[in-house]
């Protein structure tokens, strides 16, 4: 019998943010990586959003880490935190090629289904 089960919501993402979010999940050492293609002035607003949401922190950049941004001269890095895993259904122990091929490659009204917060159980 299938029974409908109350989780939290997902907050909303951009098509953009669960780019990032699921590309730096997908990496090792959980650091987001500018997709191919974006201009500094959406990197920017993108990354902001995340670390506002506490989704992403910032860290000073390591030699040979991809580097989000520069500021004053320092090189700023964004990891993926434990809360831009849960937003995007990967557990620390994932990756996100742990995930099926079909969430990740979700159409926006897919997406919205995802992020309803309901699941079948």
């Amino acid at each position: 019998m299938l029974s409908l089960v109350k989780e939290e919501p997902m907050p909303k993402l951009t098509d953009s943010q669960l780019i990032v979010l699921s590309k730096a999940a997908g990496r090792d050492d959980g650091v987001a990586v500018v997709p191919r293609g974006m201009g500094k002035a959406a990197a920017g607003k993108i990354g902001s959003s995340l670390v506002a949401r506490k989704l992403m922190r910032e860290i000073q950049s390591k030699a040979g880490m991809p580097i989000w941004r520069e500021d004053n001269g320092t090189n700023v890095s964004l990891v993926i935190t434990r809360a831009g895993r849960d937003a995007i259904g990967v557990g620390d122990g994932m990756n996100a090629s742990d995930l099926s091929s079909d969430r990740l490659q979700a159409g926006a009204g897919d997406r919205d289904a995802l992020q309803g917060g309901w699941r079948i159980a």
